[in-house]
């Protein structure tokens, strides 16, 4: 794993153009301009791997709640969803813990 690594750390910083990593005699240790846009960087990877989340068969379930005219996603795992019981149609009172937002017709 730690070579195909390296190679995979210098690849980057070659398309990059940027150095992206101090090497060390301790191993790596992020440049200061990778520092910079790190914080972006794990938002966006995070964001990445929610999403392919839901491209596997998983331990959660898409809900679609109705409020007025407004629909709202949310998530819930198999073991909530059998013992609410819950069916098409059920009114249920939700607690919104965190959002996205997504534009319309994506």
């Amino acid at each position: 794993g730690g070579r195909r690594n390296v190679r995979h750390h210098r690849r980057a910083e070659e398309r990059l153009g940027i150095e992206l990593f101090e090497r060390t005699a301790h191993g790596l240790r992020p440049t200061p301009a990778l520092q910079t846009v790190l914080p972006q960087l794990t938002a966006g990877f995070t964001a990445l791997q929610d999403a392919l989340k839901g491209l596997k068969p998983g331990n959660e379930n898409v809900l679609t709640l109705t409020v007025g005219d407004a629909e709202i996603l949310a998530r819930i795992t198999r073991r909530s969803l059998r013992q609410l019981g819950l069916q098409v149609g059920t009114a249920v009172f939700a607690q919104v813990k965190g959002v996205s937002l997504v534009a319309a017709g994506r």
